[in-house]
């Protein structure tokens, strides 16, 4: 902490002016701007006055002493006095004005010579630099500098515990949060980015404030420096590289998880085939309301369905089954194939009865070999193979069964009425 001097210790104040002679005063700053850089960085700098009032109290000298031997080390630098000029009026002004000091005359000169106008003055702006920016850990800081807590981190404001309302998200918020989560001790990197990746807090972060907060916990569980801007009470974070995302992926996923439903952007858009967007439908088979064509299942996934593959009240058999995928039972396997063999059965007898009934139909004269004996054969009706008949069934013209779909994946049975 610098500490304010009189005027006497700084060669270029010290001294009596008349205030009417401007003149004087204004060649002393020109001769001023003339000199080297090096004579006016040493008039100018911090050491030259703590130089001086050291002095002073090393060989006692009073106040008015102690001016001019500043006015005597501004003459010297400015090259209006010499080595043997400055002596001589240095012993003139303490034979008249500083008599106990006569006898220690060379050794003040000697002090001037070598301790004043040896003094190597530094880089102010490195030194004023070197006391705004400091190096310490976190807890350091905050003992040191207590206005650092209120610095804004994140502006995602935070909940607390002890809070019934959200806070800022300040310095001194997010250590109360980070000790409410996981408690006082020792914490390694893994606890670390459960805090900042999937807690209620952390998730709602950023990319940026993720990383801001990602240092503020090294420095305090790994005891790592950060910098402190001293004159403004502030933490210096390095600069962030990246895109500034305004709300995280985690919290989008999170989103998708509780909905279990994918965003509107990610679901494919559905194409209809060529033939079927042309196709013409008819008024009685568009039906009366028309559903929603996204259907979501248990697993919370949707299943597009195709418009073509509605069914329609006019297209339904009554007592029949209809799906929409080409999945056939073994119970439908089984008739079709028994209605084949039935069909290739009555081809042949077919035939047989027809050239029975054109032959007697010719004055019922059979037609034989003469080796052979003539065996007429009648065919019965019980010859001819007739389809199983159809189960009896009580037909409701006003029933309508409800289409129902198999998922060739998942097998579960149908919706009962």
């Amino acid at each position: 902490m610098k500490t304010e001097l009189s005027n006497e210790f700084y060669p270029l104040l010290a001294g009596y002016y008349d205030e009417s002679d401007f003149e004087a005063y204004r060649a002393m700053w020109i001769a001023f701007r003339e000199l080297p850089i090096f004579s006016r960085n040493l008039l100018t700098s911090s050491e030259l006055p703590i130089a001086l009032q050291a002095l002073s109290e090393r060989f006692h000298l009073d106040q008015s002493t102690t001016a001019f031997v500043s006015v005597m080390t501004r003459k010297i630098i400015f090259q209006e006095w010499n080595e043997e000029q400055s002596r001589a009026e240095l012993t003139a002004w303490c034979q008249e004005f500083d008599s106990k000091n006569i006898s220690r005359l060379e050794e003040i000169f000697t002090a001037v010579k070598n301790d004043i106008l040896t003094i190597t003055p530094k880089e102010e702006a490195e030194e004023e630099k070197k006391h705004l920016i400091a190096r310490m850990t976190l807890l350091e800081a905050l003992a040191q500098y207590p206005q650092l807590g209120q610095q804004t981190i994140t502006e995602t404001r935070i909940k607390l515990k002890a809070s019934v309302e959200l806070v800022r998200g300040s310095l001194i918020n997010w250590l109360k949060c980070y000790r409410e989560e996981l408690g006082v001790g020792y914490h390694d990197a893994m606890l670390r980015g459960q805090f900042l990746f999937r807690s209620q807090n952390g998730i709602k972060l950023t990319d940026e404030e993720h990383g801001r907060i990602e240092i503020l916990l090294r420095s305090l569980e790994d005891r790592e420096t950060v910098e402190i801007d001293t004159e403004h009470q502030v933490l210096i974070f390095p600069p962030y590289i990246g895109p500034k995302n305004s709300q995280p992926e985690q919290q989008k996923q999170a989103e998708t998880f509780i909905t279990g439903a994918p965003l509107a952007s990610n679901v494919p858009p559905v194409s209809l085939p060529a033939n079927e967007e042309s196709k013409s439908v008819s008024p009685h088979e568009i039906p009366g309301k028309e559903s929603s064509n996204q259907v979501p299942n248990e697993t919370g996934s949707l299943h597009v369905l195709n418009k073509g593959a509605q069914f329609s009240p006019v297209h339904q058999t009554i007592g029949t089954l209809h799906f929409s995928s080409k999945h056939v039972l073994p119970v439908e396997k089984k008739i079709q194939s028994e209605r084949k063999v039935q069909s290739s059965s009555e081809e042949p007898n077919t035939q047989n009865v027809s050239l029975s009934t054109l032959s007697r139909s010719s004055d019922d004269v059979p037609v034989v070999s003469q080796n052979s004996k003539v065996n007429m054969v009648t065919p019965s009706m019980s010859d001819i193979p007739h389809p199983a008949p159809a189960p009896k069934r009580i037909f409701n013209l006003s029933y309508i069964p409800k289409p129902y779909r198999i998922d060739p994946i998942k097998r579960e049975q149908p919706e009962k009425e």
